[in-house]
């Protein structure tokens, strides 16, 4: 009688996953449903890193339903040989500019690490570009 239930439910349960080959194979992106007051995230590294900080974090947020499109980083040279403060301020504002236009939202949540604490002090000291961010987590910084 355990064995008949058992193969029913297997059955019923192949053809359901049949029936909805969306969630048979469902990704947290797939069934990602927008949840108000979501904001897309921005991680700004550190002194000698890069966005590959963020990588293991990222795919924590993607495994608790948070969508891939809504995770960046702000890539920059943090010695400054490159690019200047300023440049690297702007370039933060065309990928906040670039990701509310692909997103919708209205403003995003930044993470500042180490080195990147002091790009966001300094960032956020401006009012037009602090109301961009709705909320700013300060990393292992000053």
């Amino acid at each position: 009688m355990k064995i008949r239930r058992l193969v029913r439910l297997t059955l019923l349960l192949g053809l359901f996953a049949l029936w909805c080959p969306r969630f048979a194979a469902a990704t947290p992106s797939d069934v990602y449903w927008h949840i108000p007051g979501t904001h897309p995230v921005i991680f700004v590294h550190g002194g000698a890193g890069s966005g590959m900080q963020f990588a293991s974090q990222a795919m924590r947020f993607e495994t608790n339903f948070y969508p891939a499109e809504y995770i960046y980083v702000h890539e920059y040279d943090s010695r400054f040989t490159i690019e200047t403060m300023e440049q690297v301020w702007a370039r933060l504002d065309q990928l906040i500019a670039d990701i509310k236009d692909k997103t919708g939202a209205d403003q995003v949540d930044v993470l500042g690490h180490s080195l990147g604490t002091m790009v966001m002090h300094g960032y956020l000291a401006t009012a037009s570009r602090a109301a961009n961010v709705a909320h700013y987590v300060n990393i292992d910084g000053r």
